[in-house]
């Protein structure tokens, strides 16, 4: 949040309609008990309807992410999951002029020494350890490690409980599915993809999808 302003004359604003934009609304909620935030007012999204039929739920469509022009006192929280769309709208909003809110559920841990870029958002009981490195517009869902020393490019995304161990180093917009879990040491290259579920044991070149073998009956 930028120093000097105040809280009343800026507004959240949900960047995504999806299913993960409500639970993200849930969580800056959840902080919000604690810390004075300013009030969710408004999402954007291609779908104009996205937030319509959900009980508790009252918010206005601002427009479309890739056209909108940020006004002062905008604040914007990233609740898209696909690390190539992230990039582009986050990146095109910033260009014009666009602010984005970090949101760290309060049942996260993170180390003093991580350091957290811009927008990030960390969900409930995750842990962030010691000299961790997020980049911006890094999302890491909830129950899931990031171990010492590990470095998330920006974009990234990194599902629910999965276990990113010491010294792993994932690119930009990186995706990994929920479950997966990349051993110590190993290198994820730029916008490379891991399923849910996976134990990857060596380095991964950029653009590169690998998956676990599916359940099978015995």
């Amino acid at each position: 949040m930028e120093k000097g302003r105040k809280v009343g004359e800026e507004r959240i604003i949900l960047l995504g309609g999806g299913a993960f934009s409500r639970e993200l609304l849930s969580w800056i909620l959840d902080v919000a008990d604690t810390t004075p935030l300013p009030k969710v007012a408004a999402f954007l999204d291609q779908d104009a309807a996205a937030f319509t039929g959900f009980a508790g739920i009252e918010l206005s469509w601002a427009g479309d992410p890739a056209q909108y022009q940020p006004k002062s006192g905008d604040l914007f929280a990233i609740a898209l999951g696909d690390p190539h769309v992230k990039a582009n709208v986050c990146e095109g909003l910033e260009a014009r002029g666009g602010e984005f809110l970090t949101v760290i559920h309060p049942s996260a841990s993170i180390s003093r020494t991580a350091i957290i870029g811009k927008g990030v958002v960390i969900g409930p009981g995750t842990y962030v350890a010691t000299h961790a490195r997020l980049g911006d517009f890094v999302c890491v869902n909830s129950l899931t490690g990031v171990g010492h020393d590990a470095v998330v490019g920006p974009s990234s995304t990194i599902s629910s409980q999965v276990d990113v161990m010491g010294a792993v180093t994932l690119g930009k917009s990186v995706f990994v599915g929920s479950g997966a879990r990349l051993l110590p040491k190993i290198s994820v290259g730029d916008r490379a993809k891991i399923g849910a579920g996976s134990v990857v044991v060596r380095s991964v070149k950029p653009d590169t999808t690998m998956f676990a073998k599916p359940a099978g009956k015995i």
